[in-house]
């Protein structure tokens, strides 16, 4: 029973790692369409006196059924060009400040783990390309 349990969760954080993958597939597929559609809203070309849309020229811009329309993708640019990659940073800061307040807290408490997680993450930075060049800094200052 306990290993049908575990299989179980196994396969359900499998699933819901692949759903968020597909959901930024999803995001990265449609990104530029949706942006490009959303944008054509603001494309007005001079005809004569007036300006009309250039994805459809029945509609004259800056006019009140343009208005009512630009209002409506002003917001989806807002929400979408502007959203998606704000949301992207947030999802990209969380992963990689995941667990860092908790070694801080670790590190600031002192003892024997302490000790071991100070031991460990010296030896994973020292193990970085980038530490065994001649320029580097020590690191035990940090540390």
């Amino acid at each position: 029973m306990f290993r049908l349990r575990i299989f179980h969760r196994l396969n359900y954080v499998l699933f819901v790692n692949k759903a968020w993958q597909l959901f930024f597939w999803a995001l990265l597929v449609a990104y530029m369409p949706t942006s490009n559609a959303l944008l054509t809203y603001f494309r007005c070309r001079e005809v004569g006196d007036a300006y009309y849309l250039t994805k459809d020229f029945s509609v004259k811009c800056y006019t009140d059924e343009w208005a009512a329309t630009s209002t409506s993708a002003f917001f989806g640019i807002v929400a979408y060009i502007v959203g998606i990659p704000m949301f992207l940073l947030y999802v990209m800061h969380k992963a990689r400040m995941s667990g860092v307040a908790s070694m801080c807290k670790t590190l600031d408490k002192g003892g024997e783990e302490a000790a071991t997680l100070r031991v460990k993450l010296l030896n994973e930075v020292r193990s970085c390309s980038f530490v065994s060049s001649p320029h580097a800094v020590s690191v035990n200052f940090f540390l």
